[in-house]
């Protein structure tokens, strides 16, 4: 920038300066310092509007953090544990329980290994869909790994666990029902409580949700 619009101003300075001085030793005339300054005063001008219309216009440097999940548009690990943890520390000041559910796609290698990679995005979709319309828009529901999903339920107690638990099967047959294609999606589900009288960490809660690596 400095040497963009510094530089043409500096010589059209000294071309003034030039031409009073010495204008007349060449047969300059003094008026003849006002359309050069006119002149050079425009490509100055000219010269700054391109400088910043092209730093407008240039894109700007920064490190993009991703808080979805790119094929299920759940959010990812990422923005549950930063969500959940904030949930966390309003439940223990407000004295509020909590619950997480982690949830356990099942046969999802089977599925690949038969139908291919598009049929298991395709069934993972499908999961998260019925999940999602299975909690309430303040829970949140996050892509936990490749085959687990993961939900973190404010002001919850372990007493709506199997209400939650019975709308999540529900979701998911109405899921096979529209069609998963040759297979069923079933799932597996853990549930931990978050006490706020004696808070466990959010790892914590996941381990004991967690459910047992399948046989």
């Amino acid at each position: 920038m400095i040497n963009r619009i510094v530089l043409p101003g500096t010589a059209a300075a000294w071309t003034v300066i030039m031409i009073i001085l010495h204008g007349e030793r060449f047969g300059i005339n003094s008026w003849f310092v006002f359309p050069v300054i006119w002149f050079l005063g425009m490509a100055c001008i000219i010269t700054t509007g391109l400088y910043f219309n092209e730093k407008q216009n240039r894109p700007t440097d920064f490190k993009v953090i991703e808080l979805t999940d790119e094929l299920t548009g759940l959010n990812n690990r990422r923005a549950f544990f930063a969500i959940a943890r904030q949930q966390m520390e309003w439940g223990e000041r407000f004295s509020e329980r909590a619950l997480v559910f982690f949830i356990r796609l099942n046969n999802l290698g089977k599925i690949t290994e038969k139908f291919g990679s598009e049929e298991r995005d395709f069934a993972l979709i499908m999961a998260a869909q019925a999940l999602l319309s299975s909690f309430r828009g303040s829970d949140i529901v996050a892509r936990y790994a490749e085959d687990e999903f993961i939900a973190f339920l404010p002001k919850s107690t372990l007493g709506f666990r199997d209400m939650i638990a019975s709308r999540i099967s529900k979701s998911m047959e109405m899921a096979n029902h529209k069609g998963a294609g040759d297979y069923r999606l079933s799932i597996d589900i853990g549930v931990a409580e978050f006490d706020p009288v004696a808070p466990a960490s959010l790892e914590s809660l996941i381990r004991e949700a967690e459910l047992p690596p399948p046989a």
